[in-house]
């Protein structure tokens, strides 16, 4: 169900979902009426539920199978009160093919009218051949489905049936590997040929249901519980239905649980005797005996000590013909105990701990296993009291670093912790040294090595008094920093750096003094292309800017404070005229920079000194 045709698909989105809601509300009463027919052995439902929700009738008048062995089914209107039918096998037939051979025109039915032909264990194992408008009376009315949702063409199927009378075939082929689907017209055991053919489709996807304890369905119902628009009953004849032929059953209680000993127990089988069944295990520890036979009779699972530290379990399938059920083992873990010392402090160097083990038992092993790269352990596991060597490689952080070693014996655990301090801080300045001269207005790396991983903070001192920060507030400790040295640093030649971890005030390193002198002004030479005056400066209210030819080329003027603070900004599109105006009037004293930002050239600067 639940194809979403495209012409309404927004409503019949919201139709489905509430199919699927409902659907997932079946309520069975499984001590209820039955019928035979077809040579199977039903249960016909009674009560209210979904899909729908709908009024299912056991009634005679509702269900019933006529002198020529066809099944009927009815939705009429009894008392004022709708009501639906369905029924369901009373056993699983598994994989195989599943044919339905329908003796009424199910596309003629009303808009609101469900037919249903599916096994179903639950919601996520589900095979659907419906026939359906979904209250859309334009929409086609086949569908093939493999639940669970969402439906699209990977999962779901629709075609149109064009019956020229009441006579279809519509049929499945289940296996574990695929779902084949066919419908055609008339009663045929199989398509006589392709003319008959009405649709086909082979599913392969994920959603392929293994066998389970699916059931047989087929019902007749109405979709959210709506009455047909005619307001008449409606009637489905079902000729004949054939099944997958799987005459073994086979039944195990549902498991144990056993001491960590070693042991066995007896798993009692009941079965038909029409086939042999067989019994599997899905772990080393557990051997059968017998493992297949026919009939009723009971099976030996013996068990291995569990030495361990978890409780274990382990599956045994019972398989008679496609029919299966499990037998879960489930064995405690051994009870033991495991106790070190509490842990260490190392130096950062390379080394070695011993570690004692003590433990209160012999024939269970131990093991034990690091949270951490820098230690590897010899030996990693044992058996009774013993020791491991903890090795560990030297520490070429910058901080104190810990290692915790667990100990594991069954479902008890004890904690070594190794703890190895820190090495000596190290910071070395590279550049700037004794012979570097930096010129104004220009760019420069501050570079150094250091053996730590947190940040750095870069200051500038001027005759050995701190001059300013300039990282704020710190920067990556990567060895590298970009410093754009103002154009209005006073020279000299007293300048140094010093580079200090963020962490440790006490691990810093200052440079050789260097110079700070003034450059060729390269800036005026460039500007000069692009503006051919700018007045007055200094300048109190207005800073007129006069450009060159080479106006189209401005991306950006921006003017900023010693701050770096952006002050003023406007587009270069939006400067429309050579001669240009800038309102100065709301700025403080001081020094600013105008920067011109170009397509071929980068940014240019000018200082600009506004007074008051």
């Amino acid at each position: 169900m639940k194809y979403i045709y495209s012409k309404n698909i927004k409503i019949f989105k919201r139709i489905i979902f509430v199919c699927i809601m409902v659907f997932m509300t079946f309520s069975y009463n499984y001590s209820q009426t039955t019928i035979s027919f077809a040579g199977i052995n039903w249960y016909v439902r009674s009560g209210t539920g979904g899909p729908g929700p709908n009024n299912w009738s056991d009634s005679p008048s509702s269900v019933w199978v006529d002198g020529d062995g066809r099944l009927h089914l009815k939705i009429r209107k009894v008392n004022n009160e709708w009501q639906c039918a369905e029924i369901y096998a009373q056993q699983s037939f598994g994989y195989g093919e599943y044919t339905f051979y329908v003796a009424s025109n199910v596309e003629n039915y009303d808009k609101n009218i469900v037919v249903g032909l599916f096994t179903y264990e639950n919601d996520s194992r589900e095979i659907d051949i419906e026939f359906s408008r979904w209250g859309n009376s334009s929409n086609v009315a086949g569908w093939y489905t493999v639940q669970p949702p969402p439906y699209n063409s990977s999962n779901q199927q629709s075609f149109a049936l064009n019956l020229s009378g009441d006579y279809s075939t519509h049929k499945f082929i289940w296996s574990s590997s695929n779902i084949f689907f066919q419908s055609y017209h008339g009663h045929y055991p199989n398509l006589p040929n392709s003319s008959y053919l009405i649709k086909q489709w082979t599913y392969s996807g994920s959603n392929n249901p293994p066998v389970g304890n699916e059931r047989l369905h087929i019902n007749f119902w109405l979709l959210n519980g709506t009455p047909p628009t005619n307001q008449q009953d409606a009637e489905l004849i079902i000729s004949a239905v054939s099944v997958p032929l799987n005459p073994c059953s086979i039944s195990v209680p549902s498991g144990t649980t056993v001491s960590s000993s070693s042991g066995s127990t007896n798993i009692s089988v009941t079965s038909n005797g029409t086939g042999t069944w067989s019994a599997s295990e899905s772990c080393s520890w557990v051997s059968l005996s017998p493992s297949s036979g026919t009939g009723n009779g009971s099976v030996t699972a013996s068990y291995q000590q569990n030495t361990s530290s978890s409780q274990r379990s382990c599956t045994i399938t019972f398989n008679c013909g496609s029919n299966t059920d499990t037998y879960t083992l489930t064995q405690e873990a051994p009870t033991c105990s495991v106790s070190v010392p509490h842990g260490t402090i190392v130096s950062s160097d390379a080394g070695f701990k011993i570690i004692p083990v003590t433990t209160n038992c012999d024939e269970l092993t131990w093991s034990a296993s690091e949270s951490c790269s820098w230690v590897s352990l010899s030996p990693s596991s044992g058996t009774g009291n013993g020791s491991v060597t903890a090795t560990y490689q030297q520490n070429t952080s910058s901080s104190q670093r810990s290692c915790t070693i667990t100990f594991f014996c069954s479902s008890n655990t004890d904690t070594y912790t190794l703890t190895q301090e820190a090495p000596p801080c190290s910071i070395s300045i590279i550049a700037p040294n004794g012979s570097t001269d930096w010129q104004t207005g220009t760019s420069h790396n501050i570079e150094w090595t250091d053996n730590i991983s947190e940040n750095v903070k870069i200051e500038l001192y001027k005759g050995g008094n701190l001059h300013s920060t300039l990282t704020t507030p710190s920067t990556p400790s990567d060895g590298s920093w970009n410093w754009s040295i103002p154009s209005d640093l006073t020279t000299g030649t007293d300048y140094k750096i010093k580079i200090t971890s963020i962490s440790n005030s006490n691990c810093y390193d200052y440079s050789d003094n260097f110079t700070i002198s003034y450059g060729d002004n390269i800036e005026e030479v460039m500007l000069s292309k692009y503006i051919t005056k700018i007045y007055p400066n200094p300048a109190y209210d207005k800073l007129y800017v006069e450009f060159t030819d080479n106006i189209n080329k401005i991306e950006e003027l921006s003017l900023y404070n010693t701050l770096g603070q952006v002050v003023y900004s406007i587009n270069g599109k939006n400067i429309q005229a050579k001669n240009f105006v800038i309102d100065l009037s709301k700025y403080k004293s001081g020094i600013y920079y105008l920067n011109i930002q170009t397509k071929e050239d980068g940014i240019i600067r000018n200082r600009i000194i506004i007074v008051r």
